[in-house]
C-alpha cells in the first residue's frame, strides 16, 4: 500500500482520527493525503440576475462568501495535520477540495489504496448519529476499501475478520490481508457470525486453509444470532481490536450500519472497521 486518504471537515478536524490516521500510515510507510472538505454547497447565495428583459435567480459560489474566522479555521486545520505528520515522520500530502463533500471524496477514492474516515464527519447543521449520512454515503460509493477510525486510539492487539460465508467477506479479508502485511504478527481471530442454527458451511474449511497460508496462528470463534446484535455483545467493553468486514449495505452482515447497533458499537466499543466493496 501506498496512498492513504484521511478525509475531514475542512472546519472541523478530529485529532483523535489523525492519531489513528498517522499509526496506520507510518506502520505501512505510506504516503498520508489529508482530503480537507470545504462544503460548498452550504455556502449557495441566490442571487437576483437579468438577463435580455428576463430576471433570473442564480446560486453563486465564492471564496469569498468565506468570513476571514473561516479561512483561519480552514488554514489552522490543515497546519495541525502537517504537524502531526512531521511529528511523526510520514509523508504527508494535503488536498483542499471544494465543492459537493461526498461526491469530492468519492472522487478522489478512486485513486487511493484506502480511505481513513472518523464516523463523525458531518456537513449538516444539526446533531447527527453515528455513522453520520456522509459517512454511509462513502462507505456505499467508495472505490477502495474505506476503514472507520476510532474516536480513541491506542494500539491494536487482535485483528477480527467478520466471515458469514459470504463471497463479500471473503473478498474483505483477502483485501486486508493484502494490503496490510504487516498485521501479520498480531492475533488474529475468524468470527463466524451464524444468523441460524444449520450447520457451519465446508467453505469455512477452505477459508481457514487459506487464513493458515497467511497467518501463523488463527484463532476460531462462532457467534449466532442477529449479526449486528451478536458483533456488539462480542466486542461490547473491549480494545485494541480491529474488524475487517465484507461490502457494506450489500449483504445480511451489514443491516445492523442501517440500525442504532452501528452507534452503540463504534460509540462504545471504540473498534476501528475495515470495510471492503466486492
Amino acid at each position: 500500500m501506498q496512498k492513504i486518504l484521511f478525509v475531514t471537515d475542512a472546519m472541523r478536524l478530529n485529532t483523535g482520527s489523525i492519531d489513528f490516521a498517522m499509526y496506520i500510515a507510518k506502520m505501512t510507510q505510506s504516503k498520508l493525503v489529508g482530503v480537507f472538505l470545504d462544503n460548498l454547497r452550504y455556502k449557495d447565495r441566490p442571487q437576483i440576475k437579468q438577463f435580455q428583459g428576463t430576471v433570473y435567480v442564480e446560486s453563486i459560489v465564492s471564496d469569498e462568501e468565506q468570513t476571514e474566522e473561516q479561512k483561519e479555521t480552514i488554514k489552522s486545520n490543515i497546519n495541525v495535520f502537517r504537524e502531526y505528520c512531521a511529528q511523526n515522520d510520514v509523508a504527508g500530502l494535503v488536498h483542499l477540495d471544494k465543492g459537493n463533500p461526498i461526491e469530492e471524496a468519492l472522487a478522489e477514492s478512486r485513486f487511493a489504496d484506502l480511505v481513513i474516515v472518523d464516523p463523525g464527519v458531518s456537513f449538516t447543521t444539526g446533531k447527527e448519529i453515528v455513522p453520520t449520512k456522509f459517512v454511509h454515503e462513502l462507505l456505499r460509493g467508495s472505490e477502495c476499501p474505506v476503514m472507520v477510525a476510532p474516536e480513541r486510539f491506542d494500539q491494536i492487539d487482535e485483528i477480527i475478520f467478520a466471515y458469514d460465508g459470504s463471497s463479500s467477506s471473503v473478498f474483505a479479508i483477502k483485501q486486508f490481508t493484502y494490503l496490510f502485511p504487516q498485521f501479520a504478527v498480531k492475533q488474529i481471530s475468524l468470527l463466524h457470525v451464524k444468523e441460524d442454527k444449520s450447520e457451519v458451511p465446508d467453505e469455512r474449511d477452505k477459508m481457514s486453509e487459506w487464513l493458515k497460508v497467511h497467518y501463523p496462528a488463527i484463532v476460531h470463534r462462532l457467534v449466532s444470532g442477529e449479526a449486528g446484535e451478536a458483533l456488539f455483545k462480542t466486542f461490547w467493553g473491549q480494545s485494541n481490536k480491529l474488524i475487517v468486514m465484507g461490502a457494506y449495505g450489500r449483504n445480511k452482515l451489514f443491516r445492523f450500519f442501517e440500525h442504532s447497533t452501528a452507534d452503540k458499537l463504534l460509540k462504545a466499543v471504540d473498534t476501528p472497521v475495515f470495510i471492503s466493496h466486492l
